[in-house]
């Protein structure tokens, strides 16, 4: 009775098997552009749009969330520059807020281009300063918005 009962067990655990790695073929990387096209696919449908910025997260039903540029603004910047200089990008194109920023570094190699320095976030401490996010060793803390930083825009859709 128990050699069937492992026989049993050991199938099932191959089809199981089978069946999670099939499961698994079917998630697709969203940067891969050699990702098949299961119908609309959100990731693809904004890099047409924008080319220059990927995606950084998605709600539950594919339709909203947040995309980075690819690049940092050429120059660093006081945080009044910076606030204009990412609205020139277009509609909806602005500074992270702080908590983007954090998941921004997080993600920083799969973003990429960033440097190891300090970037402006849009929420402000007070009327002088705001908060920045070091890329170097994942630090947030507020900086007087005189100072010159490191710039990249977002843009939730």
């Amino acid at each position: 009775m128990k050699k069937l009962e492992l026989a049993s067990l050991t199938a099932i655990l191959l089809v199981c098997s089978l069946h999670i790695k099939a499961a698994a073929e079917l998630i697709v990387n969203p940067q891969d552009k050699n990702r098949p096209n299961f119908g609309l696919n959100p990731y693809l449908e904004t890099e047409k749009k924008h080319p220059d910025a990927k995606v950084v997260s998605l709600d539950s039903s594919g339709q909203h969330g947040l995309e980075v540029k690819s690049k940092d603004e050429p120059d660093s910047m006081t945080w009044d520059a910076a606030v204009i200089a990412v609205q020139k990008h277009g509609s909806g194109w602005r500074l992270p807020t702080i908590t983007e920023l954090k998941v921004m570094y997080e993600q920083r190699k799969l973003l990429g281009g960033f440097s190891e320095e300090d970037y402006w976030s849009s929420t402000e401490r007070d009327i002088n300063s705001a908060w920045i996010q070091g890329f170097r060793v994942g630090d947030q803390d507020r900086y007087i918005k005189h100072s010159k930083l490191k710039v990249r825009a977002v843009r939730s859709f």
